[in-house]
Protein backbone atom coordinates (compact mmCIF):
# COMPACT_ATOMS: atom_id res chain seq x y z
CA UNK A 1 0.00 0.00 0.00
CA UNK A 2 1.62 3.18 -1.26
CA UNK A 3 4.70 1.42 -2.32
CA UNK A 4 7.04 3.43 -4.81
CA UNK A 5 7.76 2.07 -8.12
CA UNK A 6 11.30 0.67 -8.27
CA UNK A 7 12.98 1.08 -11.91
CA UNK A 8 12.88 -2.11 -13.85
CA UNK A 9 16.91 -3.21 -13.70
CA UNK A 10 17.61 -5.56 -17.13
CA UNK A 11 20.72 -7.25 -17.89
CA UNK A 12 22.87 -4.09 -18.23
CA UNK A 13 21.24 -1.94 -15.42
CA UNK A 14 18.44 0.60 -14.78
CA UNK A 15 16.56 0.92 -18.04
CA UNK A 16 16.41 4.36 -19.35
CA UNK A 17 13.79 5.82 -20.85
CA UNK A 18 13.88 6.46 -24.95
CA UNK A 19 12.95 10.42 -24.88
CA UNK A 20 12.05 10.08 -28.68
CA UNK A 21 9.18 8.47 -28.21
CA UNK A 22 5.21 10.40 -27.70
CA UNK A 23 5.02 12.13 -24.34
CA UNK A 24 1.38 10.53 -23.98
CA UNK A 25 0.05 7.26 -24.97
CA UNK A 26 -3.75 6.01 -24.77
CA UNK A 27 -4.84 2.57 -24.47
CA UNK A 28 -8.31 2.00 -25.50
CA UNK A 29 -10.49 -0.97 -24.29
CA UNK A 30 -13.87 -2.37 -23.09
CA UNK A 31 -14.79 -0.97 -19.44
CA UNK A 32 -16.00 -4.33 -18.58
CA UNK A 33 -12.86 -6.00 -18.91
CA UNK A 34 -10.90 -3.11 -16.49
CA UNK A 35 -13.26 -2.62 -13.95
CA UNK A 36 -12.99 -5.30 -11.02
CA UNK A 37 -16.75 -5.68 -10.17
CA UNK A 38 -19.93 -4.67 -11.48
CA UNK A 39 -21.04 -2.42 -8.62
CA UNK A 40 -17.88 -0.24 -10.22
CA UNK A 41 -19.14 -0.46 -13.70
CA UNK A 42 -22.67 0.72 -12.62
CA UNK A 43 -21.59 3.78 -10.76
CA UNK A 44 -19.23 4.97 -14.08
CA UNK A 45 -22.72 4.63 -15.80
CA UNK A 46 -24.33 6.15 -14.26
CA UNK A 47 -22.15 9.13 -13.40
CA UNK A 48 -21.48 9.58 -17.23
CA UNK A 49 -25.11 9.84 -17.89
CA UNK A 50 -25.51 12.39 -15.22
CA UNK A 51 -22.13 14.30 -16.82
CA UNK A 52 -24.00 13.84 -20.48
CA UNK A 53 -27.31 15.55 -19.37
CA UNK A 54 -25.39 17.93 -17.23
CA UNK A 55 -23.57 18.63 -20.79
CA UNK A 56 -26.71 19.35 -22.65
CA UNK A 57 -28.06 21.74 -20.26
CA UNK A 58 -25.59 23.80 -19.79
CA UNK A 59 -24.73 24.33 -23.75
CA UNK A 60 -28.67 25.10 -23.91
CA UNK A 61 -28.51 27.75 -21.04
CA UNK A 62 -25.60 29.12 -22.44
CA UNK A 63 -26.82 29.99 -25.83
CA UNK A 64 -30.48 31.36 -24.13
CA UNK A 65 -27.75 33.36 -21.99
CA UNK A 66 -26.01 34.90 -24.66
CA UNK A 67 -28.97 35.69 -26.92
CA UNK A 68 -30.74 37.38 -23.84
CA UNK A 69 -27.63 39.54 -23.09
CA UNK A 70 -27.24 40.50 -27.02
CA UNK A 71 -30.79 41.38 -26.98
CA UNK A 72 -30.63 43.29 -23.76
CA UNK A 73 -27.47 44.84 -24.63
CA UNK A 74 -25.92 43.33 -22.05
CA UNK A 75 -22.03 43.07 -21.83
CA UNK A 76 -21.16 39.71 -22.27
CA UNK A 77 -19.55 36.86 -19.75
CA UNK A 78 -16.45 36.12 -19.63
CA UNK A 79 -16.20 32.52 -21.00
CA UNK A 80 -13.88 30.59 -18.61
CA UNK A 81 -14.05 27.39 -16.28
CA UNK A 82 -15.44 29.66 -13.51
CA UNK A 83 -18.64 31.05 -15.48
CA UNK A 84 -19.27 27.58 -17.03
CA UNK A 85 -19.08 25.70 -13.57
CA UNK A 86 -21.23 28.73 -12.25
CA UNK A 87 -23.94 27.69 -14.37
CA UNK A 88 -23.89 24.32 -13.59
CA UNK A 89 -24.23 24.79 -10.05
CA UNK A 90 -27.62 26.97 -10.70
CA UNK A 91 -29.18 24.43 -12.85
CA UNK A 92 -28.36 21.33 -10.18
CA UNK A 93 -29.76 20.97 -7.17
CA UNK A 94 -27.20 21.65 -4.04
CA UNK A 95 -25.05 18.86 -3.43
CA UNK A 96 -25.92 16.99 0.25
CA UNK A 97 -24.66 14.49 2.23
CA UNK A 98 -26.82 11.04 1.14
CA UNK A 99 -29.22 9.97 3.25
CA UNK A 100 -29.22 13.34 5.02
CA UNK A 101 -33.15 14.34 6.62
CA UNK A 102 -31.26 18.10 7.12
CA UNK A 103 -29.68 18.38 3.39
CA UNK A 104 -26.29 19.27 4.98
CA UNK A 105 -24.54 21.13 2.08
CA UNK A 106 -21.27 19.51 1.40
CA UNK A 107 -18.19 21.58 0.08
CA UNK A 108 -16.54 24.85 0.94
CA UNK A 109 -18.04 28.17 0.71
CA UNK A 110 -18.20 29.97 -2.89
CA UNK A 111 -15.04 32.51 -4.07
CA UNK A 112 -16.85 36.17 -4.52
CA UNK A 113 -16.55 35.72 -8.19
CA UNK A 114 -18.70 32.31 -8.17
CA UNK A 115 -21.15 33.78 -5.60
CA UNK A 116 -21.77 36.78 -7.76
CA UNK A 117 -21.95 34.74 -10.88
CA UNK A 118 -24.58 32.29 -9.53
CA UNK A 119 -26.84 35.37 -8.34
CA UNK A 120 -26.79 36.73 -11.41
CA UNK A 121 -27.40 33.83 -13.13
CA UNK A 122 -29.78 31.95 -10.28
CA UNK A 123 -32.73 35.01 -11.34
CA UNK A 124 -31.86 34.08 -14.93
CA UNK A 125 -32.63 30.60 -14.65
CA UNK A 126 -35.67 31.27 -12.30
CA UNK A 127 -37.48 33.05 -15.29
CA UNK A 128 -36.23 31.87 -18.39
CA UNK A 129 -34.94 28.52 -17.70
CA UNK A 130 -36.76 26.09 -14.98
CA UNK A 131 -40.17 26.17 -16.17
CA UNK A 132 -38.73 24.54 -19.01
CA UNK A 133 -37.08 21.84 -17.29
CA UNK A 134 -38.25 18.20 -17.34
CA UNK A 135 -35.93 16.62 -14.85
CA UNK A 136 -33.69 17.46 -11.48
CA UNK A 137 -30.62 16.94 -11.96
CA UNK A 138 -27.46 16.72 -9.50
CA UNK A 139 -24.07 16.54 -9.20
CA UNK A 140 -23.00 14.87 -5.81
CA UNK A 141 -19.32 13.37 -5.99
CA UNK A 142 -18.25 15.12 -9.33
CA UNK A 143 -16.87 18.40 -8.76
CA UNK A 144 -13.44 17.12 -10.05
CA UNK A 145 -15.23 16.07 -13.57
CA UNK A 146 -17.31 18.82 -13.36
CA UNK A 147 -13.97 20.67 -13.66
CA UNK A 148 -13.08 19.08 -16.32
CA UNK A 149 -16.32 19.41 -18.36
CA UNK A 150 -16.08 23.09 -18.58
CA UNK A 151 -13.06 23.09 -19.43
CA UNK A 152 -13.99 21.11 -22.62
CA UNK A 153 -17.01 23.56 -22.86
CA UNK A 154 -15.05 26.51 -23.12
CA UNK A 155 -12.93 24.66 -25.67
CA UNK A 156 -15.85 23.71 -27.88
CA UNK A 157 -17.03 27.78 -27.72
CA UNK A 158 -13.56 28.75 -28.82
CA UNK A 159 -12.88 26.52 -31.35
CA UNK A 160 -16.08 26.91 -32.88
CA UNK A 161 -15.36 31.01 -33.02
CA UNK A 162 -11.97 30.40 -34.56
CA UNK A 163 -13.05 28.13 -37.39
CA UNK A 164 -16.42 29.61 -38.19
CA UNK A 165 -15.84 33.06 -37.92
CA UNK A 166 -15.15 33.27 -41.50
CA UNK A 167 -17.57 31.43 -42.79
CA UNK A 168 -20.38 33.91 -40.94
CA UNK A 169 -18.69 36.90 -42.28
CA UNK A 170 -18.82 35.27 -46.02
CA UNK A 171 -22.29 34.24 -45.03
CA UNK A 172 -23.58 37.83 -44.48
CA UNK A 173 -22.19 39.08 -47.33
CA UNK A 174 -24.05 36.80 -49.43
CA UNK A 175 -26.95 37.38 -47.92
CA UNK A 176 -26.61 41.16 -47.68
CA UNK A 177 -26.34 41.53 -51.59
CA UNK A 178 -28.78 38.51 -52.07
CA UNK A 179 -25.97 36.40 -53.86
CA UNK A 180 -28.70 33.70 -54.73
CA UNK A 181 -31.47 35.27 -56.26
CA UNK A 182 -29.11 37.50 -58.35
CA UNK A 183 -27.18 34.36 -59.93
CA UNK A 184 -30.84 32.88 -60.68
CA UNK A 185 -31.72 35.85 -62.72
CA UNK A 186 -28.66 36.19 -64.37
CA UNK A 187 -28.76 32.58 -65.22
CA UNK A 188 -32.39 32.99 -66.47
CA UNK A 189 -31.60 35.47 -68.90
CA UNK A 190 -32.15 34.65 -72.49
CA UNK A 191 -28.62 35.81 -73.24
CA UNK A 192 -25.83 32.87 -74.46
CA UNK A 193 -24.63 30.92 -71.76
CA UNK A 194 -21.08 32.05 -71.78
CA UNK A 195 -22.13 35.93 -71.41
CA UNK A 196 -23.93 34.51 -67.99
CA UNK A 197 -20.73 32.56 -66.86
CA UNK A 198 -19.00 35.71 -67.36
CA UNK A 199 -21.71 37.80 -65.82
CA UNK A 200 -22.06 35.29 -62.75
CA UNK A 201 -18.02 35.30 -62.48
CA UNK A 202 -17.98 39.07 -62.55
CA UNK A 203 -20.30 39.19 -59.77
CA UNK A 204 -19.26 36.51 -57.64
CA UNK A 205 -15.61 38.51 -58.16
CA UNK A 206 -17.10 41.73 -56.82
CA UNK A 207 -18.01 39.99 -53.72
CA UNK A 208 -14.42 38.25 -52.68
CA UNK A 209 -13.57 41.73 -52.75
CA UNK A 210 -16.05 43.06 -50.38
CA UNK A 211 -15.33 39.74 -48.10
CA UNK A 212 -11.52 40.56 -48.85
CA UNK A 213 -11.85 44.27 -47.82
CA UNK A 214 -14.25 43.18 -44.52
CA UNK A 215 -11.34 41.03 -43.30
CA UNK A 216 -8.47 43.00 -43.95
CA UNK A 217 -6.92 45.59 -41.81
CA UNK A 218 -5.75 47.98 -45.08
CA UNK A 219 -7.51 51.65 -45.18
CA UNK A 220 -6.81 50.87 -49.21
CA UNK A 221 -9.85 48.49 -50.76
CA UNK A 222 -9.57 46.58 -53.46
CA UNK A 223 -13.80 46.45 -54.25
CA UNK A 224 -15.52 49.29 -56.37
CA UNK A 225 -15.99 52.48 -54.90
CA UNK A 226 -19.72 52.32 -54.82
CA UNK A 227 -19.36 49.76 -52.36
CA UNK A 228 -16.79 51.41 -49.93
CA UNK A 229 -19.91 53.29 -47.61
CA UNK A 230 -21.23 49.70 -47.27
CA UNK A 231 -17.89 48.13 -45.95
CA UNK A 232 -17.07 51.07 -43.84
CA UNK A 233 -20.62 51.35 -42.28
CA UNK A 234 -20.94 47.50 -41.53
CA UNK A 235 -17.32 46.73 -40.86
CA UNK A 236 -17.55 48.24 -37.33
CA UNK A 237 -20.91 45.98 -36.84
CA UNK A 238 -19.00 42.99 -37.62
CA UNK A 239 -15.63 43.32 -36.33
CA UNK A 240 -14.21 44.57 -33.12
CA UNK A 241 -13.28 48.79 -32.84
CA UNK A 242 -10.08 47.82 -30.88
CA UNK A 243 -6.96 48.00 -32.23
CA UNK A 244 -6.15 44.29 -33.73
CA UNK A 245 -3.46 42.48 -32.52
CA UNK A 246 -0.05 42.48 -35.31
CA UNK A 247 -2.70 44.46 -37.23
CA UNK A 248 -4.04 41.05 -38.40
CA UNK A 249 -7.42 39.96 -38.02
CA UNK A 250 -6.99 35.90 -38.30
CA UNK A 251 -4.48 36.32 -35.69
CA UNK A 252 -6.48 38.47 -33.49
CA UNK A 253 -8.98 35.71 -33.72
CA UNK A 254 -6.94 33.00 -33.01
CA UNK A 255 -5.72 35.34 -29.67
CA UNK A 256 -9.28 37.04 -28.35
CA UNK A 257 -12.06 34.62 -29.88
CA UNK A 258 -14.09 35.60 -27.45
CA UNK A 259 -14.55 39.10 -28.70
CA UNK A 260 -16.31 37.76 -31.87
CA UNK A 261 -19.16 36.44 -30.19
CA UNK A 262 -21.40 39.16 -30.37
CA UNK A 263 -20.50 39.59 -34.11
CA UNK A 264 -21.59 36.77 -34.76
CA UNK A 265 -24.50 36.47 -33.17
CA UNK A 266 -25.43 39.81 -34.77
CA UNK A 267 -24.89 38.44 -38.39
CA UNK A 268 -26.90 35.05 -37.61
CA UNK A 269 -29.71 37.40 -36.76
CA UNK A 270 -29.55 39.68 -39.82
CA UNK A 271 -29.52 36.26 -41.53
CA UNK A 272 -32.41 34.76 -39.83
CA UNK A 273 -34.56 37.73 -40.49
CA UNK A 274 -34.34 37.43 -44.55
CA UNK A 275 -35.69 33.96 -44.30
CA UNK A 276 -32.35 32.20 -45.18
CA UNK A 277 -30.70 29.56 -43.18
CA UNK A 278 -28.16 30.05 -40.27
CA UNK A 279 -25.43 28.48 -38.69
CA UNK A 280 -25.44 27.54 -34.88
CA UNK A 281 -23.38 30.29 -33.33
CA UNK A 282 -23.67 28.26 -29.94
CA UNK A 283 -22.35 24.51 -29.79
CA UNK A 284 -25.29 22.43 -29.09
CA UNK A 285 -25.02 18.43 -27.74
CA UNK A 286 -28.13 16.84 -29.36
CA UNK A 287 -27.24 13.41 -29.73
CA UNK A 288 -28.69 11.26 -26.95
CA UNK A 289 -25.61 8.44 -27.00
CA UNK A 290 -23.59 9.81 -24.21
CA UNK A 291 -20.13 11.06 -24.30
CA UNK A 292 -16.70 10.40 -23.17
CA UNK A 293 -16.33 11.87 -19.30
CA UNK A 294 -12.62 11.81 -17.49
CA UNK A 295 -12.24 9.74 -14.38
CA UNK A 296 -9.11 10.78 -12.31
CA UNK A 297 -8.39 9.87 -8.99
CA UNK A 298 -10.08 12.35 -7.34
CA UNK A 299 -13.24 11.10 -8.74
CA UNK A 300 -12.51 7.60 -7.56
CA UNK A 301 -12.20 8.28 -3.91
CA UNK A 302 -15.19 10.39 -3.84
CA UNK A 303 -17.40 8.06 -6.12
CA UNK A 304 -16.49 4.98 -4.91
CA UNK A 305 -14.67 4.39 -1.85
CA UNK A 306 -17.29 4.27 1.15
CA UNK A 307 -15.25 4.71 4.44
CA UNK A 308 -12.01 6.73 5.09
CA UNK A 309 -12.56 9.32 2.24
CA UNK A 310 -11.72 12.26 4.70
CA UNK A 311 -8.33 10.24 5.10
CA UNK A 312 -7.10 9.89 1.28
CA UNK A 313 -8.07 14.03 0.85
CA UNK A 314 -5.48 15.13 3.35
CA UNK A 315 -1.67 15.60 3.65
CA UNK A 316 -0.93 14.61 1.03
CA UNK A 317 -2.19 10.87 1.02
CA UNK A 318 -4.35 11.23 -2.25
CA UNK A 319 -1.27 11.23 -4.50
CA UNK A 320 0.89 8.76 -1.78
CA UNK A 321 -1.95 6.19 -2.50
CA UNK A 322 -3.11 6.89 -5.68
CA UNK A 323 -1.87 3.56 -6.91
CA UNK A 324 -3.63 1.35 -4.40
CA UNK A 325 -6.82 3.07 -4.70
CA UNK A 326 -6.46 2.36 -8.29
CA UNK A 327 -5.82 -1.08 -8.16
CA UNK A 328 -8.41 -1.43 -5.58
CA UNK A 329 -11.30 -0.97 -8.30
CA UNK A 330 -9.73 -1.46 -11.37
CA UNK A 331 -6.99 -3.65 -13.08
CA UNK A 332 -4.19 -1.26 -14.33
CA UNK A 333 -1.43 -3.62 -14.04
CA UNK A 334 -3.60 -5.61 -16.75
CA UNK A 335 -2.40 -3.26 -19.28
CA UNK A 336 1.20 -2.03 -19.73
CA UNK A 337 3.51 -0.37 -22.66
CA UNK A 338 7.07 -0.15 -22.38
CA UNK A 339 8.65 3.25 -21.24
CA UNK A 340 4.83 4.26 -20.07
CA UNK A 341 3.04 4.03 -16.78
CA UNK A 342 -0.33 5.02 -16.07
CA UNK A 343 -1.13 8.79 -15.49
CA UNK A 344 -3.76 7.90 -13.16
CA UNK A 345 -6.15 8.93 -15.36
CA UNK A 346 -9.10 7.40 -17.75
CA UNK A 347 -12.08 8.74 -19.66
CA UNK A 348 -14.90 6.38 -20.84
CA UNK A 349 -18.81 6.08 -21.76
CA UNK A 350 -19.59 3.80 -19.74
CA UNK A 351 -18.70 0.94 -22.65
CA UNK A 352 -15.70 1.29 -23.59
CA UNK A 353 -12.56 2.87 -21.85
CA UNK A 354 -9.47 5.07 -23.15
CA UNK A 355 -6.56 4.35 -20.38
CA UNK A 356 -4.18 7.32 -20.88
CA UNK A 357 -0.18 6.30 -20.27
CA UNK A 358 2.67 9.10 -19.73
CA UNK A 359 6.34 8.32 -20.56
CA UNK A 360 8.22 7.47 -17.16
CA UNK A 361 10.45 10.31 -17.28
CA UNK A 362 7.61 12.74 -17.25
CA UNK A 363 5.27 11.19 -14.21
CA UNK A 364 4.36 13.44 -11.91
CA UNK A 365 5.53 16.06 -14.07
CA UNK A 366 3.87 19.15 -15.37
CA UNK A 367 4.28 17.91 -18.82
CA UNK A 368 6.02 19.73 -21.48
CA UNK A 369 4.40 21.29 -25.06
CA UNK A 370 5.44 19.30 -27.86
CA UNK A 371 8.33 20.91 -29.87
CA UNK A 372 7.77 22.47 -32.89
CA UNK A 373 9.55 20.93 -35.79
CA UNK A 374 11.75 23.55 -37.68
CA UNK A 375 12.36 23.28 -41.65
CA UNK A 376 15.05 24.46 -43.15
CA UNK A 377 13.19 24.78 -46.62
CA UNK A 378 11.13 28.55 -46.46
CA UNK A 379 7.82 28.64 -48.21
CA UNK A 380 7.19 30.85 -51.19
CA UNK A 381 4.26 32.51 -48.84
CA UNK A 382 6.68 33.27 -46.14
CA UNK A 383 9.53 35.29 -48.56
CA UNK A 384 9.42 38.73 -47.91
CA UNK A 385 11.64 39.88 -51.02
CA UNK A 386 9.94 38.23 -54.50
CA UNK A 387 12.41 39.80 -57.03
CA UNK A 388 14.39 36.75 -57.42
CA UNK A 389 11.24 34.77 -58.96
CA UNK A 390 10.05 37.48 -61.00
CA UNK A 391 12.10 35.80 -64.35
CA UNK A 392 11.50 32.57 -63.16
CA UNK A 393 9.24 29.63 -64.14
CA UNK A 394 6.54 28.45 -61.70
CA UNK A 395 6.67 24.89 -61.57
CA UNK A 396 4.22 22.61 -59.90
CA UNK A 397 4.51 19.02 -59.01
CA UNK A 398 1.80 16.62 -58.29
CA UNK A 399 0.81 13.29 -57.65
CA UNK A 400 -2.41 12.09 -59.04
CA UNK A 401 -4.26 9.22 -59.65
CA UNK A 402 -4.12 8.44 -63.15
CA UNK A 403 -0.48 9.58 -63.33
CA UNK A 404 1.77 9.04 -60.13
CA UNK A 405 3.69 12.41 -60.65
CA UNK A 406 3.51 15.09 -63.25
CA UNK A 407 4.86 18.79 -63.39
CA UNK A 408 3.25 22.10 -64.92
CA UNK A 409 5.29 25.18 -65.79
CA UNK A 410 3.30 28.67 -65.69
CA UNK A 411 4.55 31.59 -67.83
CA UNK A 412 3.15 34.44 -65.78
CA UNK A 413 4.24 36.74 -68.76
CA UNK A 414 2.26 34.91 -71.57
CA UNK A 415 -0.88 33.67 -69.10
CA UNK A 416 -0.40 30.09 -69.96
CA UNK A 417 0.33 26.47 -68.70
CA UNK A 418 2.04 23.62 -70.08
CA UNK A 419 2.09 19.87 -68.84
CA UNK A 420 5.38 18.61 -68.42
CA UNK A 421 4.32 15.24 -68.11
CA UNK A 422 5.36 14.09 -71.52
CA UNK A 423 9.07 14.49 -70.61
CA UNK A 424 11.04 11.20 -71.31
CA UNK A 425 12.42 9.64 -68.30
CA UNK A 426 14.54 6.45 -67.98
CA UNK A 427 12.68 5.12 -65.37
CA UNK A 428 9.41 5.76 -65.42
CA UNK A 429 7.35 5.10 -62.32
CA UNK A 430 4.45 3.18 -62.82
CA UNK A 431 0.67 2.98 -61.24
CA UNK A 432 -0.61 0.45 -58.88
CA UNK A 433 3.92 0.17 -57.86
CA UNK A 434 5.06 1.08 -54.40
CA UNK A 435 8.10 3.18 -54.41
CA UNK A 436 10.33 4.83 -51.71
CA UNK A 437 9.75 8.86 -51.12
CA UNK A 438 13.12 9.92 -52.43
CA UNK A 439 12.67 8.20 -55.75
CA UNK A 440 9.23 10.05 -56.04
CA UNK A 441 10.68 13.05 -55.53
CA UNK A 442 13.66 11.92 -57.25
CA UNK A 443 11.75 11.69 -60.65
CA UNK A 444 9.78 15.08 -60.12
CA UNK A 445 13.16 16.93 -60.08
CA UNK A 446 14.17 15.21 -63.20
CA UNK A 447 11.27 16.33 -64.88
CA UNK A 448 11.99 19.87 -63.67
CA UNK A 449 15.64 19.47 -64.97
CA UNK A 450 14.71 18.35 -68.37
CA UNK A 451 11.59 21.41 -68.99
CA UNK A 452 14.95 23.50 -68.39
CA UNK A 453 13.42 25.21 -65.53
Amino acid sequence: MGFKRKPFKGKKGIHKVNKSKPIIKCIKFSLHKFVKDENTRFIIEETVLKGHKIVIHTLQFMKLYMIYCFDEDIPFPKINRNFVTSIIKVICRPRTTTGDPNGKKLGGPFSEQTRNNINTLTNFYNVHYKPFMLEELEYDHMSSIIDYLSDDIVIMYANNIKQHYIEYIERYVNVSFNKKQVIEDIRSLKIATEEKNTRVNHFCTELRKIKNDLLSCEKKYTSDAKYHTWIIEYKKRLIPSRKLIKDNLYYDLQCNPYDYLGKMIYMMKYVESTGNTIYNVCPLRTNIVPKYIPIDTVAVVRLMMTENKKFYRQEGNLVKYQRYIWRKFFHIDKYKKKDYVFRNIIRTDGVACSMLMVRKDLMNKRLPKEPKISTPEEYIDELKDYSALKDMRVVSVDPGMSDLLHSCRCYAYEGKCEYTKKCDNPKPLKKGETYPREQVWRHGLLLCQQCKV
